[in-house]
């Protein structure tokens, strides 16, 4: 699943661009493109991965997410709202957004292990990392940030094996989903 904000922002030589930041800065959001991706992002949870879980083959209780950017933006979030859905959060280039006269629910998130994976190089910068671990740990997630060159670009061999040992719990489990920001 690729989420994309529906605000067209720019060309790019190679495709259109669509932004939930608009004109605003790190980590604000735009309120109604971010609105309705997470109200998407959460229908598809609800609807298909919570399906499979509740199914009689299934004893797992809880998915995994894995985004990158923008969806990583969006998996932190929804965690946040629905933190009886996911065991583990990995969020490549993502942070804890600011959205004008929203603040989700104050709900208990200790059965949630969150990874931040930043780029040093990255839009992500260390004041957003630790106020996105300050308002996950605040939550009750367990957090743990990892540093990696390159991180901001999925192409990148070099992240494969790094990311492969993150995954390696959900994985072997076969209970993982992909948020990623649309990368075409």
């Amino acid at each position: 699943m690729a989420p994309k904000s529906g605000r067209w922002s720019s060309w790019t030589a190679d495709r259109q661009r669509y932004s939930w930041f608009q004109a605003l800065s790190l980590p604000a959001v735009e309120p109604i493109g971010f609105g309705d991706s997470l109200w998407q992002l959460e229908g598809f949870i609800l609807d298909v991965v919570q399906g499979h879980l509740c199914s009689a083959a299934s004893t797992e209780k809880t998915v995994d997410i894995v985004g990158f950017g923008q969806g990583a933006v969006l998996g932190l979030a929804l965690a946040a709202v629905w933190p009886e859905l996911f065991g583990r959060v990995i969020a490549i280039e993502g942070y804890w957004p600011q959205v004008k006269d929203w603040r989700p629910p104050l709900r208990a998130m200790q059965d949630v292990a969150v990874t931040l994976i930043l780029d040093p190089a990255g839009d992500v910068d260390h004041v957003l990392a630790d106020a996105t671990t300050r308002e996950m740990t605040v939550r009750g997630a367990s957090v743990e940030t990892c540093w990696l060159d390159g991180a901001a670009d999925l192409a990148l061999a070099s992240l494969c094996a790094p990311l492969a040992a993150q995954l390696a719990h959900a994985a072997r489990d076969g209970r993982w989903a992909i948020l990623e920001e649309e990368m075409e």
